[in-house]
């Protein structure tokens, strides 16, 4: 989930300080954490500072993070910005293990996607602008036209240059794009745009990643003080929500996440008087949905691109071989 120096150095951090923390203010954590840390670690921890001091702009930018997500967080608490930033840095922990193990496989799957997709453009550049002038030149000679579909694939724009490379990096390109905004965005526990319902995958991971977004953070509200109301209705607008709390009540709405089953729960335990044990409980168990939700879109995702990449192999190959099975009827 941290994947530089800097953000190491944060997580490394934010781990002794919560350590620090325990029995004493964050401010004379701080000062111990300060004192005990050669040069190197200044920066970062000047960042901390600015952090949990709710300067939210002082802090350099140290590459993505979760850190500037729990900066919000903070003004809600009162006198338990200690026991809040505590809660955070575990839920960071368990959420990197997550996110770590779906991540290794989806850059395995850009690997094998970039790899195939160079191989592709290098035989249509080669094939494009040595073989196909040949194959044309000897077919002009005899008074025919190369196949359709050869000169569909290995002509345009009348340059000689393949068309299948123009398809294929854009394609590649904005399936990196994508993925890049995915990662980016859940290294700092921020939460993901509400895609249309009928972009297949994509929707439904977006909604169970926010969603577990919502009870993770009210339970941290909730653990430090904040009254489950109030700390739903927070953690809604910073998971991307709908807001589920209506008029100060703990009546629920389904909103744009009806259809999942934990809203009504969490209505019912609400009614109940239960709503704080209510949200810990589904909180331990949306991270196995979440990891099941997260393996399903990859897994499918990677079929989807195998087919696609394969149907531009199959052609390929077909647009490649068709002048020899028809030279014998030209000459």
């Amino acid at each position: 989930m941290f994947t530089s120096k800097s953000t190491d150095h944060i997580a490394f951090l934010s781990r002794q300080l919560s350590h620090l923390s325990e029995g004493k203010d964050l401010h004379s954590a701080l000062a111990e954490l300060r004192d005990s840390c050669p040069k190197q670690y200044a920066t970062e921890i000047k960042y901390l500072e600015d952090l949990l001091s709710g300067d939210k702009e002082g802090g350099p930018t140290l590459g993505p993070n979760p850190y500037r997500t729990l900066s919000r967080l903070l003004p809600e608490v009162a006198d338990a910005k200690g026991q809040l930033f505590r809660g955070f840095v575990d839920y960071v922990r368990q959420s990197k293990v997550v996110f770590e193990t779906y991540w290794a496989g989806v850059v395995g799957m850009i690997w094998y996607l970039g790899a195939l997709s160079s191989i592709m453009i290098v035989v249509l550049l080669i094939f494009g602008l040595s073989t196909i002038p040949a194959f044309q030149q000897l077919f002009y000679e005899h008074g025919a036209e190369l196949p359709a579909l050869t000169t569909a694939v290995f002509r345009f724009g009348g340059f000689g240059f393949p068309t299948f490379a123009l398809v294929i990096s854009i394609l590649v390109g904005a399936i990196i794009w994508f993925v890049a905004m995915f990662h980016r965005r859940i290294q700092r526990l921020e939460p993901l745009p509400k895609w249309p319902p009928w972009i297949p995958l994509v929707g439904r991971v977006s909604k169970y990643y926010n969603l577990g977004l919502m009870l993770n953070f009210s339970r941290l509200l909730m653990e430090s003080g904040v009254s489950p109301d109030q700390a739903i209705k927070i953690a809604s607008r910073e998971a991307n929500v709908p807001d589920t709390v209506t008029n100060g009540s703990t009546s629920f709405a389904a909103g744009d996440v009806g259809d999942f089953s934990i809203i009504s729960e969490l209505a019912i335990a609400a009614r109940l008087g239960n709503l704080r044990d209510e949200v810990a409980y589904q909180c331990e168990e949306h991270i196995g949905k979440l990891s099941l939700v997260l393996m399903d879109a990859r897994d499918r995702f990677s079929l989807i691109l195998k087919i696609i990449i394969y149907a531009f192999v199959a052609t390929l190959v077909v647009a490649m071989y068709l002048p020899i099975f028809k030279l014998g009827s030209v000459i």
